[in-house]
C-alpha cells in the first residue's frame, strides 16, 4: 500500500491542531508539522500525537514554509492540511484507494469553507450530510490539488494564496478531480477580520512586484478590496485581472457583482454574461443577473435567468428566495409560496423567507397563519410589527356591482372565480327572458329588478344603491379577470386596508374586436368608495369621474386588467354599435356620450 506523509504549516493553532491531527492520524503514515513562530502550545499538542515538528522562520512567503515542509516527508504521497482543517474518517478508504493508482499525479480535493451566511453569493447550504457541517450554515466549494506524489517537480509558488497547480501545468503532469471534500473552519471561526483581510492584501501586492501579469493575483486582490469595502479599488484590480485574461471566469463574475452593488447595471449585465458564456453553470452569475433584471422591472427576464440558475443548484436558499420574490412580483402568489416554504426549508436563517410567506399570507385572506409567523417575530423585526398592525385594522370590504340581461351563461363563467374576492355580489337585471336570476342567485348574488329605460347610468345607479361595502366594483357580465389579475386584485385589497382616505382606481380594460383581430386599450374607472354624492352620468358610457371630481376623492391607476368579450362575435358587435348610437342621439348634451358616438361612427368606418 502507498504510504502518505501530511504536511501542514502552523503559527498560534493550539485552539485547532489536535482536531485537524486527530482527524488524519489513522489515515497517513507520518506527521509533519512546521511552525512558523508559534507562542503558545501549538508544537507542544502536534508533538503529543507523534508529529514531527520543525522550526521555519517566517518571511512572508507561503509557498516557501509550505516547500519547507514538503521537504521532510518521506513516503510517496503528501497530503496538505491546515491546522483549521479535516478529513472525515468516512472518506478515508476513498483517500487510500486514490493513491493505489498509479496513472495520476495528484488529486484535486474539494475544500469546503464554512460559512455562518447562507446568503453569500456561491454558497451550499449544510444539508447534514457530513458531521462536520454541524453548527454551519453553508460553505464555498473551492477544488485544490492537495494530495500528490512526493516529487521534488512539484513545489507550491505565491506567497500568498499559494497553489502547486502551476507545477502540474509547467511539467505536463496528470492530475484528477475528485469530490472528496477537506473540511475548512477558519472563515466560519475567526472570518475576515480586518487585520486578516490587511495581512493578505500586504502580501498580495508584494507578490505583484514579482508576478506583474499573473491576472489571478490581480482577482485575489480584487476580492480582498471588497471584503475590505473598497469597491473602487475592487474594480481597479478586477478591471486589471480582466484585461489580462478576459477568459478567466472569477474575474468576470466578481467584477459584475461588483459592479452591480455600485448601481452600473448595465456593466454588470455585460460582465456577469460572460460569466456565464464561460461557465453556463455559475448559478450565482444567473442569480445575480436575475436580481438585476427584477431591479429593471424585466419581470419575466428575470424569473428566466433565477430559473436557470435553480436547474443548477435547486437547493440553493438565495436563489428560491429570489425566486419567490420574481413569482410575487408577476402575482403568482401559488409560486411565490412555494419558492418561499422552498427557501425556508435550506435556510439556516430562514427569516427573510418567513416575513415573504407571511405577507402572501396576508394577501391571500389566511389571517391565521400569517399571525402564527409573525407574532413570535414581532418584538425583534419591525417588519412583523408593521404586518402585525395592519392587520389589526378592519379590512376594506367590497361590493361588486353588476346590470346584466340574458347573461346566464357569461355569468356562470364569470363569477365562480372572482366571487371570493368580494364580500357581497349586487345584480340589477334589467329583463331577463332566460335563467340568469336564478343563476346569479345560485352562484351567491343578491339579485334586483329594474325596469329598462334606455339608460345605464340609470341602472348603474340602482345597482349601487343596494351596496353595503365601504366600496364599490363593477363588471359586465362579458368581462373577464385572468388569475394573475385576481392575484393583482388581492394584493390590492391588501394595500386598501392602510389607506385612511377613500380612494378611486382606474383599471386597465382591453376590449377585442372580431375574435382578437383588433383589440381596444383604455383606462376605466372601475373602483370607488361607497360614498353620498356618487353618481353615473351618461346614457351610454357612463361615467363617475364628475361626481368624482366634485367630490375632491382622489383618483390612481393601478396593474389591474380586464378583458371585455362582448365585441368578439361579429354579430353581436354590430347589434350592440346600433344599440349604443341610438342612445346616443338621446344624450347629446354629454359630452361623454358625443365621444363614445364618434368612436362607434369610426368604427363602422365612416
Amino acid at each position: 500500500m502507498s504510504q502518505i506523509s501530511l504536511c501542514m504549516i502552523a503559527k498560534d493553532e493550539e485552539k485547532n491542531i489536535a482536531r485537524a491531527l486527530l482527524s488524519v492520524r489513522s489515515l497517513v503514515d507520518e506527521l509533519i508539522v512546521v511552525d512558523t513562530g508559534s507562542s503558545d502550545n501549538t508544537k507542544e499538542i502536534a508533538k503529543s500525537f507523534g508529529a514531527k515538528v520543525y522550526d521555519f522562520e517566517w518571511c512572508d512567503d507561503f509557498s516557501a514554509a509550505r516547500n519547507f515542509s514538503l521537504s521532510k516527508a518521506k513516503h510517496p504521497w503528501i497530503l496538505v492540511l491546515d491546522a483549521d482543517e479535516t478529513i472525515s474518517p468516512r472518506d478515508h478508504q476513498r483517500v487510500r484507494e486514490l493513491v493505489r493508482k498509479g496513472s495520476y499525479c495528484g488529486f484535486e480535493l474539494i475544500q469546503r469553507n464554512y460559512l455562518n451566511d447562507d446568503m453569500i453569493n456561491g454558497a451550499v447550504p449544510c444539508s447534514g450530510k457530513y458531521d462536520e457541517e454541524k453548527d454551519h450554515k453553508a460553505f464555498i466549494q473551492i477544488p485544490v490539488i492537495r494530495l500528490f506524489r512526493n516529487d521534488p517537480r512539484i513545489r507550491f509558488q505565491g506567497a500568498v494564496h499559494e497553489l502547486v497547480f502551476h507545477s502540474f501545468e509547467k511539467y505536463g503532469l496528470p492530475w484528477k478531480l475528485t469530490d472528496i471534500p477537506i473540511h475548512h473552519f477558519g472563515y466560519a471561526v475567526s472570518g475576515n477580520s480586518p487585520s486578516k483581510l490587511n495581512f493578505y492584501y500586504n502580501l498580495g501586492k508584494a507578490k505583484l512586484k514579482e508576478q506583474e501579469t499573473d491576472f489571478k493575483t490581480y482577482y485575489e486582490l480584487g476580492v480582498n478590496c471588497a471584503l475590505r469595502g473598497d469597491m473602487d479599488g475592487a474594480l481597479k484590480f478586477l478591471d486589471e485581472s480582466v484585461r489580462l485574461n478576459p477568459r478567466f471566469h472569477q474575474s468576470q463574475m466578481m467584477l459584475g457583482t461588483i459592479y452591480m452593488n455600485k448601481g452600473d447595471l448595465n456593466s454588470a449585465i455585460t460582465h456577469l454574461n460572460k460569466a456565464i458564456e464561460l461557465n453556463p453553470s455559475d448559478y450565482g452569475a444567473l442569480n445575480n443577473l436575475g436580481t438585476i433584471y427584477r431591479q429593471l422591472g424585466q419581470r419575466e427576464k428575470a424569473h428566466s435567468y433565477i430559473r436557470a440558475g435553480l436547474r443548477v443548484n435547486p437547493s440553493n436558499p438565495t436563489l428560491l428566495h429570489n425566486m419567490g420574490l420574481v413569482k410575487k412580483d408577476l402575482f403568482d402568489f401559488e409560486g411565490a409560496e412555494r419558492a418561499f416554504k422552498s427557501a425556508i426549508a435550506h435556510s439556516n436563517d430562514p427569516e427573510k423567507g418567513l416575513l415573504e410567506l407571511a405577507e402572501i399570507y396576508c394577501i391571500t385572506n389566511r389571517e391565521h397563519e400569517a399571525r402564527e409567523i409573525l407574532e413570535p417575530m414581532a418584538k425583534r423585526t419591525q417588519v412583523a410589527s408593521n404586518l402585525l398592525t395592519l392587520l389589526e385594522k378592519p379590512p376594506k370590504t367590497i361590493s361588486l356591482c353588476m346590470i346584466v340581461k340574458d347573461e346566464e351563461a357569461n355569468l356562470r363563467e364569470l363569477l365562480p372565480g372572482v366571487k371570493a374576492l368580494f364580500d357581497e355580489i349586487i345584480i340589477a337585471d334589467t329583463g331577463s327572458q332566460d335563467n340568469t336570476i336564478q343563476v346569479a342567485r345560485e352562484l351567491g348574488a343578491r339579485v334586483f329588478e329594474f325596469k329598462w329605460c334606455d339608460d345605464f347610468a340609470a341602472a348603474r345607479n340602482f345597482s349601487i344603491s343596494k351596496a353595503g361595502c365601504d366600496y364599490i366594483f363593477w363588471l359586465d357580465a362579458d368581462d373577464r379577470l385572468e388569475r394573475q389579475d385576481i392575484n393583482r386584485f388581492l394584493a390590492l385589497k391588501w394595500k386598501l386596508r392602510a389607506e385612511k382616505d377613500p380612494l378611486a382606481l382606474l383599471i386597465t380594460v382591453s376590449s377585442t374586436f372580431e375574435r382578437g383581430r383588433s383589440e381596444s386599450v383604455f383606462q376605466q374607472l372601475r373602483l370607488f368608495p361607497n360614498v353620498k354624492g356618487i353618481r353615473f352620468e351618461g346614457r351610454i358610457h357612463e361615467q363617475v369621474f364628475p361626481s368624482l371630481h366634485r367630490l375632491g376623492i382622489p383618483i390612481r391607476s393601478v396593474d389591474i386588467n380586464i378583458l371585455h368579450t362582448g365585441y368578439d362575435e361579429p354579430a353581436k358587435s354590430a347589434e350592440k354599435i346600433q344599440r349604443n348610437l341610438k342612445l346616443v342621439e338621446k344624450d347629446l348634451d354629454n359630452p361623454f356620450s358625443c365621444i363614445s358616438g364618434a368612436n362607434l361612427l369610426v368604427s363602422l368606418g365612416h
